[in-house]
């Protein structure tokens, strides 16, 4: 149930930015911002503890923003994501392991020398690539050209992620031609489904996360 609805939640997100220009064209962009109002409601009603106060106060900002700037408040939330997804692959580059190792220890527990610094500097790539899509995302929202916000967010971004993935695998191919590759499909539905563990250590505390190898 919980790959699910996290590959559910991944379809929105993909197609986020033509909903929003649609209801923007008829002029209701306020039912972006009102739609992830209600989903972190109602996540916030199956949390505990912090988690549970996060999702209530992001459910409140983006209620507020659909009331007083509803078409600003359904561009923005983009960049908001990517900031977030920047602050947390960035804060594990401060408390190690690195994000990267986290996933990746969820397939394999143990590996040779020189993953974990490898590991550490796809994270870093990872970072400076939600950085940029950050500001671009910013300063897309406040112009009056919500075509190229939608065609941005909606398309060109998957793109770059895209490229990063795929030059991620030939370097990691030709420096670590030794490790065994997983079945792509079966790992992502692995990460989808094991690593809230991993998120909830990297935003709750320094270094919560699998052990961390040297190398």
């Amino acid at each position: 149930m919980r790959t699910v609805r996290s590959t559910l939640l991944t379809l929105l997100f993909s197609a986020y930015p033509y909903l929003v220009y649609y209801w923007l064209e008829l002029g209701k962009g306020g039912l972006a911002p009102a739609m992830l109002a209600t989903l972190f409601g109602v996540r916030a009603l199956t949390a505990r503890g912090q988690a549970r106060l996060g999702f209530l106060v992001v459910a409140l900002v983006l209620i507020a923003g659909a009331v007083e700037y509803p078409g600003l408040t359904a561009k923005l939330t983009p960049a908001m994501v990517h900031f977030g997804l920047a602050l947390l692959f960035g804060k594990t580059l401060l408390h190690a392991p690195s994000l990267v190792e986290r996933l990746v220890r969820l397939e394999h527990p143990q590996f040779p020398p020189g993953v974990a610094r490898y590991c550490r500097e796809i994270t870093i790539a990872w970072t400076v690539l939600f950085v940029f899509n950050f500001i671009v995302c910013l300063v897309l929202a406040f112009s009056i050209h919500d075509g190229w916000w939608a065609v941005y967010n909606g398309c060109i971004v998957f793109v770059l992620m895209g490229l990063l993935s795929i030059g991620e695998y030939i370097v990691r191919r030709r420096r670590f031609p030794m490790l065994k590759e997983p079945a792509p499909v079966a790992t992502m539905f692995r990460i989808i489904k094991n690593s809230r563990p991993v998120w909830r250590g990297v935003f709750f505390t320094n270094s919560s996360s699998p052990a961390s190898g040297r190398g």
